[in-house]
């Protein structure tokens, strides 16, 4: 079976379009996520030296009433993920994807016209449903129709437009909020999607492979209630992938705490200015966001993208680049060397980008990978970057240790090499597991063998939860 699907000649989204639009669509959608979180837009409460601004400002939010915009849309998320992997297996993917950004652009829209925070909040979780569409079918969708000697890249490329959109929201973003307010910003983020939205809508589906087509008779005939309880337990019959999402969640827990305390810390340690502290680290996440992002994407499809090396590449990154941050924020008081020491961990870091989510798509049967990252992307909010950055704070309160804090922090990436580790050789012991993934060789056998191997997995630790 040839891994890349040629669009037919009517089909106006060719495979290299479809990635452009969808890499677009990340951007936007991670472009809220940076500029509601930065000073333009967030704003701060007034004081007796200062008058309030932005969202804080107009509102008059304490810290605790503000971090609930981001939890709100979390919460929207976590109701519209899992149910969009139901719809995937009997909707056209893209019109899904449509549907979803209509709503994210309503949520944008109501955003910049909230009368007060209540509507606020109810705004920011209909954007977090309209969201769970593209989470659950877009990297699918790439991984469908990639070339294969470009899949990994392809992926890559999905990955690095988070940390390009959230980086453009973060500037763009903060400098247009303090210009021209941020109702505007959130305005224009809804005017902006939009036409993404309507054409999405009115576009045919893209040909996909046969085995991760919908199948509309037997979505309905079982029901949705059925549906997502049999992909649940046939989830956690899949341990490679179960494995790397509780990875993904220490992995996302422990960068939601560095990119909210890091700053902080480093300011205390380094006894540097708020400024220099938050440029530093924007620039770090940056440059070692889109350079590790891409080179991970490259180095697993010049090795091979075959679900064990990219576990290994997992393991490895996971393992040096949380040893060096944990160095660096140990024993490193120099300004300069504390930075290039942050960027080069935190470079390793993102190589793990494609390969993760490689694992991921890899490593269930292909029906069910819409629903496997709706479960990846709840999880790693619901155990990662929710819980992770109160109980460090916490820590750092007790102790008031801020390199104590951020070690600890790291330290939870650090924990999860063992859990790559423990993959790699599960792989090596699976009955079925052909040289490559995905048919990546160009063989159809090894492809189907693969795909029918992990099917019989699932349907035999299924017996009695479905009706026949």
């Amino acid at each position: 079976m040839s891994d890349h699907l040629p669009a037919p000649a009517d089909q106006l989204l060719s495979p290299f379009r479809l990635l452009l639009l969808l890499c677009t669509l990340t951007v936007v959608i991670y472009f809220d996520k940076g500029a509601i979180a930065s000073n333009g837009v967030n704003g701060a409460q007034s004081t007796t030296e200062r008058p309030g601004f932005g969202i804080q400002g107009d509102f008059d939010l304490s810290i605790v009433k503000d971090g609930f915009l981001a939890t709100a849309l979390v919460a929207g998320i976590t109701l519209s993920a899992p149910v969009s992997a139901q719809w995937a297996k009997s909707h056209n993917h893209l019109r899904l994807i449509g549907m979803g950004m209509v709503l994210w652009a309503a949520g944008a829209a109501a955003c910049s016209l909230a009368p007060n925070y209540a509507c606020l909040l109810a705004a920011r979780v209909l954007m977090g449903v309209g969201t769970g569409p593209f989470i659950a079918v877009s990297a699918p969708l790439v991984d469908d129709t990639a070339p294969k000697e470009r899949k990994s890249l392809w992926l890559a490329a999905l990955f690095l437009c988070i940390t390009l959109g959230f980086a453009l929201g973060f500037v763009v973003g903060g400098v247009a909020g303090l210009r021209f307010g941020w109702r505007a910003v959130l305005a224009g983020e809804a005017i902006g999607m939009l036409p993404f939205a309507l054409s999405l809508l009115l576009a045919a589906d893209v040909p996909r492979r046969a085995h991760s087509a919908p199948s509309r008779a037997q979505a309905e005939q079982r029901g949705a209630w059925h549906e997502a309880w049999a992909d649940l337990r046939a989830l956690l019959s899949l341990p490679i992938a179960c494995l790397t999402i509780l990875g993904l969640c220490l992995f996302v827990g422990a960068l939601g705490t560095l990119s909210f305390y890091g700053p902080k810390a480093a300011r205390a340690i380094l006894e540097i200015s708020p400024e220099v502290a938050d440029i530093g680290f924007g620039i770090v996440t940056l440059v070692a966001g889109s350079v590790g992002t891409v080179v991970g994407g490259l180095l697993l499809d010049a090795i091979g993208a075959s679900l064990r090396n990219a576990l290994l590449v997992c393991a490895t990154a996971v393992f040096l680049g949380s040893s060096i941050v944990m160095a660096g924020f140990a024993f490193v008081s120099n300004l300069p060397a504390f930075f290039i020491t942050l960027t080069a961990g935190n470079l390793l870091l993102f190589i793990i980008g494609a390969p993760s989510l490689g694992v991921l798509l890899w490593s269930c049967p292909p029906q069910m990978r819409p629903f496997v990252l709706s479960a990846s992307e709840v999880a790693q909010h619901v155990l990662g970057d929710v819980p992770t950055p109160p109980l460090m704070g916490a820590l750092q309160q007790w102790k008031g240790d801020w390199r104590l804090t951020m070690v600890a922090s790291t330290g939870l990436i650090w924990v999860s090499t063992f859990l790559y580790v423990a993959g790699v050789f599960l792989v090596r012991r699976a009955p079925l597991q052909p040289k490559t993934v995905e048919g990546l060789d160009g063989s159809e056998g090894e492809d189907e063998q693969l795909a029918q191997g992990l099917l019989e997995v699932v349907d035999a630790r299924l017996v009695g939860v479905l009706p026949v």
